[in-house]
């Protein structure tokens, strides 16, 4: 399995082949186990899971804590019940203190149907993301092929300790079909692959710095990814703050280069 390509298998595939094998358990309870009262409100297909799976397994002598989100569920959106499991995961991870935690990132924001829950939500993702990274626990970001990350997703991603893309995945604020809804195609034509992997694509992301690492749709590629970091991160250990001031200066160097343009 780990020749397969990533992007092509489900959520919950996606962590279980990030493990070594017969590591992976499912964090799964019947609290777990409800569907959004929201979408049932107005009559929407729902899923036990909510569209997110979270797990512990290991890779090698790291043990880890997963997080996949499953982006052919209302585009991976961010809903109430779906921002508690993640951030349940999160504050988890203060008393099983894992070497890290890894979020497969599928997902095109807040889930517009549950509007300031999901809006809430996501926010609380937020805050207890960066209590883990305060406490020292890296989390690595992996951005698949698929939906890619976007919306207050992409703002997420973007506080990851660091983040892994394969080469056809996305990630921005604003997503290619919201910008030509809001400014027209003569502005930005969503269906233009070149002018969409240009503004958003992978290999730009990868290019200005904004990720870390850039490896093939494979589960291999993406499992040595993963050891590759954390052999990295453990022979050069940062502080919160350092981690902080260094992304500062990355930002003010990419300012002064574009300024002498």
């Amino acid at each position: 399995m780990t020749g397969k390509i990533f992007s092509s298998l489900n959520a919950k595939q996606r962590i279980v082949h990030i493990c070594d094998k017969g590591t992976f358990k499912e964090i799964t309870a019947p609290c777990l186990k409800k569907p959004s009262p929201h979408l049932q409100y107005l009559n929407l297909p729902v899923k036990e899971d909510d569209g997110v799976v979270i797990g512990m397994g290991a890779i090698g002598s790291y043990k880890l804590l997963l997080i996949s989100q499953d982006g052919t569920f209302y585009g991976g959106s961010v809903g109430e019940i779906h921002g508690a499991k993640i951030k349940g995961l999160f504050d988890y991870a203060s008393i099983y203190h894992p070497d890290a935690i890894i979020f497969v990132i599928d997902s095109g924001g807040v889930r517009l149907q549950e509007a300031n829950a999901g809006l809430v939500a996501l926010s609380e993702v937020m805050k207890s993301l960066l209590n883990v990274r305060y406490d020292g626990i890296p989390v690595i970001a992996i951005i698949p092929g698929k939906i890619g990350a976007f919306g207050g997703m992409g703002i997420l991603a973007r506080l990851c300790t660091k983040i892994i893309m394969t080469e056809h995945a996305k990630m921005g604020l604003s997503g290619p079909e919201v910008i030509e809804t809001l400014k027209g195609v003569e502005e930005f034509n969503s269906h233009n692959k070149d002018i969409v992997y240009e503004t958003v694509g992978a290999r730009q992301r990868y290019k200005i710095c904004e990720i870390n690492m850039l490896v093939d749709d494979k589960v291999n590629a993406i499992k040595k990814a993963i050891v590759k970091i954390m052999k990295e991160l453990g022979k050069k250990p940062e502080s919160f703050y350092e981690e902080v001031l260094a992304e500062c200066l990355i930002l003010k160097n990419r300012l002064e280069r574009y300024k002498s343009e």
